[in-house]
């Protein structure tokens, strides 16, 4: 994909997490104090944030006769952010949420289970098929990690999560984790391994990188010479119902423009002309068909 002028800016937070465990006799799970440090630059046309981080600051700990597992859960919203003055006017941005666990020692990285998911709205399209669940896998050294790309929403200072309450308008993700010591970790080997180990949470959110690939899709016509330009890439419509995929264009274009939607090689059907009044641009993305317009965005 070409790159996106307008979005030069990202966000990081990391937490510093105390030891897993005190031990095996009392299984502490006081929080302690956490380290959290959140960066974003502002002064930018569209940037990214990370907001409303909250790490319950469990200690894990195996089962221990009938009482469960102690697991850490971690949650955050990602969105992007519009600088002031700028030009951007889609809903949702592509952006890529890196995730990585990284234990004090490798042998802890062997006996971690690590889930999160990322909320979008229920019953639509983007969340049945693109999925909201990170995939984390194991590295070297213990670590583990999940590298997902996909697009979220620009928001504002909403403060309902999009996939809490039916019928919101919330302009944010939010993102929860869940970490946890395997079921195969008995007393013993806690005890005796694991009780004082610690590892930190790294999360990154931002643009892509150049070399990670993500097809997105132009409009195309009179009003760029029929080249891909970044003032007129699509997004993907997140909030489009279950049955239907649509990439998606908000603003004005001058009535009468010839265009069509363009994804790498494929175009779509014919070359049609805006009509008077369209907000709103979207296309299903196939070669078969063309692209279509809503007066009312």
């Amino acid at each position: 994909m070409a790159n996106k002028k307008i979005i030069v800016g990202g966000a990081a937070a990391v937490l510093a997490m105390a030891a897993i465990g005190t031990s095996y006799a009392l299984y502490t799970v006081t929080p302690n104090d956490q380290e959290v440090n959140i960066g974003v630059r502002t002064d930018i046309d569209l940037g990214y944030e990370i907001t409303d981080l909250v790490n319950d600051g469990e200690k894990l700990a195996p089962a221990k006769g009938e009482t469960p597992k102690v697991n850490n859960d971690i949650s955050f919203n990602i969105k992007g952010i519009k600088g002031e003055g700028t030009s951007y006017a889609q809903p949702y941005v592509l952006a890529k949420l890196n995730v990585t666990v990284t234990p004090s020692d490798p042998t802890l990285g062997n006996v971690l289970e690590v889930a999160g998911n990322i909320g979008y709205k229920d019953s639509t399209y983007y969340m049945l098929t693109n999925g909201n669940a990170l995939t984390f896998e194991a590295g070297e050294n213990g670590v583990i990690a999940a590298e997902w790309i996909g697009y979220i929403y620009v928001g504002g200072d909403e403060a309902v999560a999009p996939n809490e309450t039916a019928g919101t308008d919330g302009k944010y993700n939010p993102v929860e984790l869940d970490i946890a010591l395997k079921d195969s970790v008995t007393a013993t080997d806690f005890v005796t391994t694991y009780a004082e180990m610690t590892y930190t949470v790294d999360v990154t959110l931002g643009t892509l990188d150049a070399d990670d690939e993500y097809g997105v899709a132009y409009l195309v016509g009179g009003m760029n010479g029929w080249a891909e330009d970044d003032a007129y890439e699509m997004v993907l419509n997140i909030e489009k119902g279950e049955s239907q995929f649509e990439w998606m264009w908000l603003g004005t274009i001058e009535t009468g423009t010839m265009l069509k939607g363009k994804n790498g090689n494929t175009w779509s059907t014919n070359d049609v002309a805006v009509p008077e009044g369209a907000k709103g641009f979207y296309w299903t993305g196939g070669g078969d068909a063309d692209v279509t317009f809503d007066t009312t965005a």
